[in-house]
């Protein structure tokens, strides 16, 4: 399963942005980064902020929240976390109810994808949003190739029924 996300790669040393959209396989490759320089790359995608999401992972949120089903890993918590407050709170529960019955289009202060990279491990799972999680990737001093990979969570879908097998022809973006 693969999902199209925007990639943006920053040079430090020369202060130039490269932006791009990752191809068939969510893989790209960025020429002609010279060696010695700083770079910070960064993944973002904002686009059908309902895929995935249902009253079911409304019904989940109000579930941790009330006591009765605490969530279990990292993912669940950054998910549930709609309006990106660092906490889980009824204001999550109202964003998210919006967006499911047509009131509002997206997110009010959050994306509808955040990336990290997919090396990160949490320091605590069970409290994930009082950590300072990292959403770029830095490289410092290039000085051989590098795979980056990043770990897409999907805003709102708490119980992970995201469809991944869409194409930029969906949801009107090229590769270009």
């Amino acid at each position: 399963n693969m999902i199209y996300f925007d990639l943006e790669l920053f040079d430090v040393t020369n202060q130039t942005i490269t932006n791009n959209t990752t191809g068939g396989n969510c893989g790209y490759a960025f020429a002609n980064m010279p060696m010695g320089g700083d770079y910070v790359v960064s993944a973002e995608r904002n686009h059908d902020p309902l895929n995935g999401v249902s009253t079911k992972d409304l019904i989940s949120i109000q579930r941790h929240l009330f006591g009765q089903e605490a969530f279990t890993t990292a993912e669940e918590y950054i998910a549930a976390d709609i309006n990106a407050s660092q906490s889980i709170s009824a204001a999550d529960l109202f964003e998210l109810r919006n967006v499911l019955l047509g009131i509002s289009e997206g997110f009010t202060n959050n994306e509808s994808w955040k990336f990290i990279p997919g090396d990160y491990e949490f320091e605590n799972t069970n409290n994930p949003l009082n950590e300072n999680i990292p959403e770029t990737f830095v490289i410092e001093g290039l000085n051989s190739d590098y795979h980056v990979d990043f770990k897409g969570i999907k805003i709102g879908d708490v119980n992970g029924s995201v469809i991944l097998n869409d194409s930029p022809a969906l949801n009107g973006r090229s590769d270009g």
